[in-house]
């Protein structure tokens, strides 16, 4: 999965798309591995 822009704010709007993405990762963080993280961030889906 990627995420573009991870890291942009925007002071012109009150919820940031970190925040969502952020909780996205630590509900299934049990489930992702980080692959890459600068401003674009990419997950792959744990091998089981």
């Amino acid at each position: 999965m990627f995420f573009d822009d991870f890291l942009q704010h925007d002071d012109n709007i009150n919820l940031q798309s970190y925040v969502g993405i952020d909780k996205f990762l630590s509900l299934y963080s049990d489930y992702l591995k980080i692959e890459y993280f600068q401003n674009n961030l990419v997950v792959r889906k744990n091998e089981i």
